[in-house]
């Protein structure tokens, strides 16, 4: 099992500035804060989207200011009837999006777990 965040709540501060660190998005800022709201009115079945906006402890002029996450929903109906799908999606995120001409959101991190359907990016 990994440790990806489950749910929103445990998007910290911390872990996104690992998360952009290791993708390079961010060399020594740290992220201080981080204002969430959903996109859309609720969590449909292929997953909740929210948008983050990020304030940093020292400005880099790369840094992201937002970005868009995707998490598989808590519901364990609902998370089973997307699992499959959202499968799919992290393994075009993490191999083929960068490299196949399609035009696709930059990601920087992407990851399920397989077994139990959850999944963010």
């Amino acid at each position: 099992m990994s440790d990806i965040p489950r749910t929103v709540d445990e998007i910290t501060p911390e872990w996104l500035t690992k998360v952009l660190r290791d993708s390079g998005a961010v060399r020594e800022a740290c992220i201080e804060s981080i204002e969430v709201s959903n996109v859309g009115d609720s969590a449909g079945v292929a997953g909740l989207v929210s948008r983050f906006e990020l304030s940093y402890n020292v400005a880099e002029p790369d840094a992201p200011t937002t970005i868009i996450t995707k998490q598989a929903v808590a519901d364990d109906e609902k998370r089973a009837l997307g699992a499959r799908m959202n499968h799919i999606e992290v393994q075009f995120y993490r191999q083929l999006a960068a490299s196949s001409g399609l035009r696709a959101p930059r990601s920087y991190y992407s990851d399920g777990e397989e077994e139990s359907g959850y999944i963010v990016h």
